[in-house]
């Protein structure tokens, strides 16, 4: 590459030493047609001088030629095109007096052109120019007796050295410099390469946008996290990830803010951090993507070993009296002529006793770390509302509290029954007991995103605050006395174990708490 940068230098410079070629023959050649006599050029025979200058101009021409065609090869022409200039200079020089005339002097260009064209030789072109004016004063002295100028001759000879010597010491420092800055060139494409090897293999996902929000560069990690991208110049930050352009917006308005987590679309939990890469407000933002998820599994195992030892403390001494219940509830329906009321409210026993017992269950499994989900492929809404009709047939004083909108179809998902049932108990007691409004009713619908993901969301009137929202899914955190703090902690961990994702959107006026479930297009068993 640098040998190429400089055989294209070398024919650029040949081309320019051309330029000047033409440029002193066509002058003297206008000096022809315009008739002008410009003492001393031409003093002694002036129809030779013109003569000589258009044969030098017709040099020009052919020397152009074959620089364009690049024919015969450098070396070769740039020998024939120097030695041309020497020779031509120096007859132009006779036919104007010899040295006095000042026609020598162009020869200096020509000579410290040699340096650019081969150094070794740049030398040699200044002894000859020197020999050819030497001759020169010679010759003029011998034919028309003109007295020579040695001092001038042995003058100019040595500014051809200095010249050439002094090219020469340029352009070495000129080839090293070049050399260097193209090391330096490979050495930085080398890095920008490393750079760009080791930001698209860190485990860390790596967005980097500009001050309006495009994206110039995502890694392969951060790409998993959003599959759907392509092209990266049709994206902006708020097109891949709204909930990410959201922390991004809070971070421009303050770079102190604690940011919150935020979950990839296979419910991975990500931590984003923010940097800029500059001290000016317009640099480009660099954005990481901690995958944090193995960390908050861990810190969850001290919560659920404290869980472990209190659920099975207690389990014995719920189970006991649950189990007298059930046993009383059985005779009771084994009762002769009972009432229909009577029946239903001993089947009603039956069940909540049941789901204690699975409740027990669940905790005691989530303590041991060990809950175990039967999955099946479930119709979404055909199963909401065989859930509501037997959720309102045991609580029908609810069924006014509630307002119902599902709005899919043909979409599956593949979920525990028994634990999404769970889920939804929890949710829905939860909504109820923060119910704030007596107007407003508690709202469950269902919608895909664009993303094809399913959303199940409960909203239901009232308030929450940035710090408890932080704290809802820890265990044992609740904002009413009454409450035990595992409702919202023992829903999450069931959706988690079901590939799952239930979060809480807070909003000015309503709560809403989302449970994103992977899609099914097509029914795997009913």
């Amino acid at each position: 590459m640098i040998n190429t940068l400089k055989r294209s230098n070398q024919w650029r410079s040949l081309h320019l030493l051309n330029l000047y070629r033409l440029l002193i023959s066509g002058t003297f050649l206008s000096f022809l047609y315009t008739q002008t006599t410009l003492p001393p050029f031409g003093s002694i025979n002036p129809s030779l001088f013109q003569y000589t200058s258009a044969l030098y101009f017709i040099f020009s021409i052919i020397s152009g030629i074959n620089l364009r065609w690049q024919w015969p090869r450098f070396y070769i022409q740039s020998h024939i095109q120097l030695s041309g200039d020497l020779l031509f200079l120096t007859i132009l020089m006779y036919f104007s007096g010899g040295i006095d005339s000042g026609v020598g002097i162009l020869m200096l260009i020509p000579i410290a052109s040699s340096s650019l064209l081969f150094s070794q030789l740049s030398p040699i072109y200044a002894a000859i120019g020197f020999f050819l004016i030497f001759s020169e004063q010679v010759y003029l002295h011998w034919t028309i007796h003109i007295n020579p100028s040695f001092y001038q001759t042995g003058m100019l000879g040595a500014i051809f050295f200095l010249a050439t010597f002094l090219s020469y010491y340029l352009v070495k420092q000129a080839e090293e410099n070049e050399a260097l800055a193209q090391q330096r060139e490979i050495e930085l494409a080398d890095m920008e390469q490393l750079a760009q090897f080791i930001i698209q293999r860190m485990q860390t996902g790596v967005i980097v946008v500009n001050s309006n929000g495009m994206i110039r560069l995502i890694n392969h990690t951060a790409k998993q996290f959003c599959p759907h991208i392509t092209v990266l110049k049709q994206y902006t930050l708020e097109n891949i990830s709204p909930p990410l352009h959201t922390i991004y917006t809070q971070w421009l308005h303050n770079e102190d803010i604690h940011q919150a987590t935020l979950h990839a679309h296979d419910n991975t939990i990500l931590q984003p951090s923010f940097a800029r890469l500059s001290n000016n407000n317009d640099s480009d933002i660099l954005i990481f993507l901690e995958n944090i998820t193995h960390l908050t599994q861990q810190a969850q195992q001290l919560k659920l070993a404290s869980l472990g030892r209190l659920t099975a403390s207690i389990a014995h001494e719920i189970r006991n009296p649950l189990s007298s219940i059930s046993h009383a509830s059985s005779l009771l329906a084994e009762t002769p002529n009972l009432a229909p009321t009577e029946q239903r409210l001993t089947n009603i026993i039956k069940k909540n006793v049941q789901r204690i017992d699975n409740i027990i269950t669940t905790i005691l499994n989530l303590g041991r770390n060990n809950v175990i989900s039967h999955q099946k492929t479930l119709h979404l809404e055909s199963w909401l509302i065989t859930f509501f009709d037997d959720y309102f047939k045991i609580y029908p004083e609810k069924k006014d509290m509630i307002t119902i909108n599902l709005g899919l179809t043909q979409h599956y998902i593949h979920f525990d029954e028994n634990q999404l049932q769970q889920i939804l108990n929890n949710l829905l007691e939860n909504a109820i007991l923060h119910n704030t409004s007596q107007e407003k009713t508690i709202t469950l619908s269902t919608y895909i995103t664009p993303q094809q993901q399913i959303i199940l969301e409960i909203k239901n009137p009232g308030n929450i605050s940035e710090i408890d929202e932080k704290q809802l899914f820890e265990p044992f955190f609740t904002t009413k006395s009454t409450g035990t703090g595992l409702g919202l902690y023992i829903s999450r961990e069931l959706a988690l174990n079901n590939h799952a994702h239930l979060q809480c959107v807070r909003n000015i006026s309503e709560v809403c708490f989302q449970l994103h479930f992977n899609t099914l297009n097509q029914p795997a068993e009913i």
